[in-house]
């Protein structure tokens, strides 16, 4: 089927590390059940579906997958996620994965009545904690902000690794600010005490950037500088490259918060003058409730450029 060699062509193409490469070894076959066989007649290639799909959404993950990769990767396990569902609508783990698909394809309805089919069966644990992201994402970007800041509370207190609990964190930060309760969004990431930038650990600098920038954004400069200070000190190597990374495993839930969040990290930074220009210019145009503050910001940016372009006369040196 054209989905199955769309899957294993962007695998094939994709920069991405060799251990995400797709794979379609069938799973351990599935207990005979007269039940489950009447239930879930399919359940076999379903299994080795799942599969699939779950390869597919680790790589999407992935900090190194090209946009032309991922746009490729997405429409592919759109449709076979698709198919899957339509060869059993009873399965929790195919509403799940055809929400997932449907919402990073922009999907939003769709992946909306595939996640709620999922969460009205699905047990506590890492999955629903997923699901409860994507539900409180999606609702935030609606303006649903009782509704996403419920759903993010819950997936803030799934049991999941650390990655997990750092993305539902930051959702419910930035719905909180969105609802004027800064203090509890600053809440929600002081929360994360295992996610310490001085780790190393792309969690920690992802809360960071995220405390920052709800700080920024309330007007509390020492403190958002204090922390960005703090994110920084222990990036060693290419910095640009780590916002990169953070930006692709933590993406903020609102797509155009990802200019500011650039702009922010990299402001001030040597040779990044020009980027962080771009990035707050982006932000201000998309009329986001934040536009000011980021006008602010790319004016002293637009200063920065014009003395690099034009320095002053060297002094003379004292004789």
């Amino acid at each position: 089927m054209r989905w199955l060699a769309a899957l294993v062509l962007v695998a094939a193409v994709s920069p991405a590390r060799a251990d995400y490469v797709v794979d379609f070894e069938p799973p351990p076959p599935v207990p005979t059940d007269f039940w489950s066989e009447v239930l879930h007649p399919n359940a076999q290639q379903v299994a080795e579906h799942h599969q699939s799909l779950e390869r597919a959404l680790d790589q999407l993950a992935d900090p190194y997958l090209d946009e032309r990769s991922r746009t490729a990767l997405i429409g592919a396990g759109r449709q076979l996620a698709g198919y899957t569902y339509r060869l059993d609508p009873l399965d929790l783990d195919s509403a799940f994965l055809a929400g997932a698909f449907a919402e990073a394809g922009g999907q939003t309805v769709a992946a909306e009545g595939f996640l709620r089919q999922y969460l009205a069966a699905a047990p506590a644990g890492v999955r629903r904690a997923d699901a409860l992201v994507l539900v409180g994402r999606i609702a935030l970007r609606q303006g649903h902000l009782e509704e996403a800041i419920a759903a993010l509370r819950v997936a803030a207190a799934q049991p999941a690794d650390l990655h997990r609990r750092t993305r539902a964190r930051i959702a419910l930060a930035h719905a909180l600010e969105a609802a004027g309760d800064v203090t509890a969004a600053v809440a929600a990431l002081r929360d994360l005490k295992e996610a310490n930038p001085a780790t190393g650990e792309l969690p920690g600098f992802a809360a960071y950037l995220a405390l920052a920038v709800i700080y920024d954004r309330d007007d509390q400069v020492a403190l958002a500088a204090d922390t960005l200070a703090r994110m920084r000190a222990p990036i060693s190597g290419d910095y640009q490259r780590t916002i990169d990374e953070v930006l692709r495993w933590f993406p903020p839930p609102i797509a155009t918060d990802a200019h500011y969040y650039r702009a922010l990290a990299v402001d001030g930074t040597p040779f990044a003058e020009r980027d962080a220009y771009r990035a707050w210019l982006a932000y201000e145009r998309s009329g986001a409730p934040a536009a000011a503050r980021a006008a602010e910001h790319r004016r002293a940016a637009d200063l920065a450029l014009r003395r690099l372009r034009h320095p002053g006369p060297a002094r003379r040196s004292a004789r």
